[in-house]
């Protein structure tokens, strides 16, 4: 995917496409918009998607001292309005980038208009903590020997390189079939970021965020999701339109590529 890179008031933009902004709030946290891009393509003739690194998760344009779930989302907050003014828009958010938009969506005073949320993040604490659960089960289920040996051999803390392959050899557990594991391709993590703004977020919960959500809101979670049903039937129950995808994981826009482009340009054009 070829992007337009702009720097404006300090923020780093990454566009394409064409038409109604769309702002691309990637997973995490400690990952940047790479993952995302390539997956995104079919969005390009309905949209104008604009990608944003997250608070210090960007490759080149530094931040300094602990970053926390509040700061992440006010670096957020400033970029997007400095990267739509006063146009409306929507946002297309994934995985802990849903935790962002459900704040946006309540606090920030230019809202979105239209809401794609796609594997979306548990809606409070006790959620999350069922999250660990279920990865480490499947952790020990879907990795081979070989491949647990050697993430014991490698510290994710150590250096960017070391923490791209520990997130590599763990790419199994965010696909329900390992045939689609390939597809799905890390390029930046951070987990010293993941640590501090997942500490941050104790005893969290946004299930009252959910009564301020767009008319126009779009759901879609794989039902092998490792986030399971329980931690966002809330939101599913909420949101004006859900997608459920079976044998599905927690990348449809890689296991159901073709249903995933369908649905969202049914919902824009609905």
């Amino acid at each position: 995917m070829k992007f337009v890179e702009e720097i404006r008031a300090g923020f780093k933009f990454f566009k394409t496409g064409r038409g109604k902004p769309l702002i691309i709030i990637h997973g995490g946290p400690g990952l940047n918009h790479k993952y995302l891009a390539s997956h995104l393509s079919s969005l390009i003739p309905m949209r104008e998607l604009i990608f944003i690194d997250q608070l210090g998760c960007d490759e080149t344009l530094n931040s300094d001292g602990i970053i926390d779930a509040e700061k992440t989302y006010k670096h957020l907050k400033s970029a997007i309005e400095v990267a739509v003014g006063s146009k409306s828009y929507g946002i297309f958010a994934h995985s802990w980038g849903t935790y962002l938009a459900l704040k946006l969506c309540n606090e920030s005073a230019s809202k979105p208009d239209e809401l794609i949320l796609c594997s979306p993040f548990p809606l409070n604490w006790e959620g999350l903590m069922s999250v660990w659960s279920v990865m480490n089960e499947r952790r020990e289920n879907k990795l081979s020997a070989d491949v647990l040996k050697k993430l014991e051999s490698i510290d994710p803390q150590g250096s960017l390189n070391s923490a791209v392959k520990y997130l590599d050899l763990i790419r199994p557990l965010y696909v329900h079939d390992p045939k689609f594991a390939d597809q799905f391709e890390f390029f930046f993590y951070r987990m010293d970021i993941q640590m501090s703004v997942i500490s941050s977020l104790i005893e969290f919960s946004q299930t009252a965020l959910l009564e301020q959500l767009p008319t126009e809101t779009l759901t879609i979670w794989g039902e092998e999701d490792f986030v399971p049903r329980s931690a966002i039937q809330p939101l599913l129950e909420k949101s004006k339109e859900t997608f459920v995808l079976k044998k599905v994981g927690h990348s449809p826009f890689v296991e159901a590529a073709d249903l995933f482009s369908a649905r969202i340009e049914m919902f824009f054009n609905s």
